[in-house]
């Protein structure tokens, strides 16, 4: 769990939660409402075309590392996560979102997958099961900051200045990866 590689794992999993329940699921959803205006089920209909792209992305990530490693897919994850988070704020047009939120959903299909692949890589059979719990508390604990980080992010420089904020999460997650 000290190991250089772990702690760069367990940090990319729990900014990939900050961005995912903070920057995706939290404040893009206000985005949408205050660019837009459309209703909550619309807003649920729009965001969860990233989770469809998540599980085809997924399904395929096998096809995926047999010609790239798990590192790389987690870099170029890294460095979609960036990009999505820099067009966001952008938009003009609520069919343009397409785009961020398919790009969104491929980062997740890879980026996930691959992060669990490694860490169980790296974690003794024996203690395996102990090393995959230490990864769920980091999750979560992501999950649970990412709202709250960026809500004070939010009150501070509005929604673009938020998604700005989580795109440089984005770039210190290319560094730890």
């Amino acid at each position: 769990v000290k190991s250089k590689k772990v702690i760069g794992l367990f940090t990319a999993n729990f900014l990939t939660f900050i961005m995912l329940y903070g920057g995706y699921l939290t404040f893009f959803p206000i985005f949408i409402d205050s660019s837009f205006s459309k209703s909550s089920f619309v807003i649920g209909i729009i965001l969860s075309g990233s989770s469809f792209v998540t599980a085809l992305t997924s399904s395929q990530l096998g096809k995926l590392a047999a010609r790239f490693s798990e590192a790389n897919l987690i870099l170029t994850a890294a460095i979609i996560y960036i990009s999505v988070f820099l067009i966001i704020p952008f938009v003009g047009n609520i069919w343009l979102l397409l785009v961020p939120i398919a790009l969104f959903g491929f980062a997740q299909g890879i980026n996930i997958p691959s992060v669990l692949t490694l860490l169980t890589h790296q974690a003794p059979t024996e203690h395996r099961a102990a090393f995959l719990s230490v990864n769920w508390t980091v999750l979560r604990g992501g999950q649970a900051l990412g709202p709250v980080l960026l809500g004070l992010v939010y009150g501070i420089s509005g929604i673009t200045g938020t998604f700005l904020f989580t795109a440089g999460l984005a770039v210190l997650f290319v560094i730890v990866s």
